[in-house]
């Protein structure tokens, strides 16, 4: 029960993370420096659109 609401209040940097793992993973140079000088939504977004 306590592991939920963890994952609940926290739910919007876990997605975004997952995002960012899959974009790694799928597209190509997704891990240049321009792309890990941003924050973690803008990267995701890119992630997302790429």
């Amino acid at each position: 029960m306590r592991f939920l609401s963890l994952v609940s209040q926290h739910r919007v940097v876990i997605i975004l993370g997952l995002t960012l793992i899959v974009s790694a993973l799928v597209v190509p140079g997704y891990l240049s420096a321009s792309t890990l000088g941003l924050g973690l939504d803008r990267a995701a977004t890119i992630g997302l659109i790429a």
